[in-house]
């Protein structure tokens, strides 16, 4: 799709179908984070799974987490830090914010919107930036080439907090 990916740093060394992820990543993390951020904060934003940027201008287009093994909270507070950083960062340039996604089975969508529901969620408006993708529905898209034929895919696919999965 023509983005530069940044895969997670813990996930570098995992491989998929036999082939290293971080071969697919960017070797250096290119976001900036503010010299007052804790260098925590820069940590924790590299442990996102998956992060997407315009080539152009290194500026977010999107950041998915993958809750198959983790918790979505927690998939969700990197999702608030990464938003917080970036709003910080962002007033100077007044960029838009960028959207994040929780990919997750279908079994998890009650899950999802109750961890999205909790108060420290909703006092830093995370349930209007993140959404949700359910993992049968990428994999159905791929099986059908969506993903080169239909820029909007993820649009099309994503849902928010008490809104019903896409039926395609």
């Amino acid at each position: 799709m023509g983005f530069t990916v940044w895969i997670a740093r813990n996930d570098h060394l995992n491989k998929y179908k036999n082939q290293q992820l971080g071969k697919l990543s960017s070797k250096n993390f290119p976001l900036i984070v503010p010299q007052y951020f804790p260098r925590k904060t820069e940590k924790n934003i590299q442990l996102i799974d998956v992060i997407l940027f315009r080539k152009e201008f290194q500026q977010i287009e999107a950041a998915f987490e993958v809750e198959c093994t983790t918790r979505i909270y927690s998939g969700l507070l990197r999702m608030a830090d990464l938003s917080l950083c970036l709003k910080r960062v962002l007033l100077a340039y007044n960029a838009p914010d960028c959207p994040c996604y929780i990919v997750l089975p279908k079994a998890k969508k009650k899950l999802f919107e109750k961890q999205l529901g909790r108060p420290i969620f909703q006092e830093l408006q995370i349930f209007q930036l993140c959404k949700a993708i359910n993992i049968e529905d990428i994999e159905s898209k791929w099986k059908e080439s969506k993903w080169k034929s239909d820029p909007n895919i993820i649009q099309k696919i994503s849902y928010g907090l008490g809104q019903d999965a896409p039926i395609n």
